[in-house]
This record gives C-alpha cells, structure tokens and sequence, in this order.
C-alpha cells in the first residue's frame, strides 16, 4: 500500500510574526529613549513621596538607574546620526 505525497501549502502572510515586531519595537532607540525617561521621573517622585528610605530601596535605584543608563546609552548608540557642515551665513 502506498500512501500518496502530503502536499505542503505555503502560506504568505502580510503580518510578521508578533513576536519580531515586539521585539524590534523594545529594540529601537525611540522606544528605548522613552522608557528610560518613564522610569527616571517615576524613580524621582518616588524618592520624594517617601519620607524615610531604607536602605534595600537606596540598592534597588542604584541598580534601577544603573539598568537605565544601560539602556539610555544603547539607544544612543543605535541612533543612526549623521553631521553635516553647517551651511555659510551672510
């Protein structure tokens, strides 16, 4: 007995998969710039809601604007900048 050949369909989706675009999205300098100034004025009005700091909170901002300069740095770095000469006044 034979059994005929599956036949493979080939599917074309005008979508990417979710997963590449939420990924690229959480990637991009814009989006990397935003979050980073989200969560700096968040740490700052928590730090002047809070009466008396502990010192495990004090650790968790060191860490917390550690992280964000990381991330400020590498959106920096991706942006795609480009100089140019400054064109003459008269």
């Amino acid at each position: 007995l034979s059994r005929p050949a599956p036949s493979h369909a080939v599917v074309m989706s005008s979508q990417p998969p979710r997963g590449n675009v939420l990924s690229r999205a959480l990637q991009s300098p814009e989006v990397g710039l935003t979050v980073t100034g989200t969560l700096v004025t968040v740490l700052v009005f928590n730090r002047f809601l809070i009466d008396e700091v502990a010192n495990s909170q004090s650790r968790s901002d060191l860490l917390a604007t550690a992280a964000m300069a990381i991330i400020v740095l590498n959106a920096l770095a991706s942006l795609d900048i480009e100089s140019r000469i400054a064109e003459r006044q008269e």
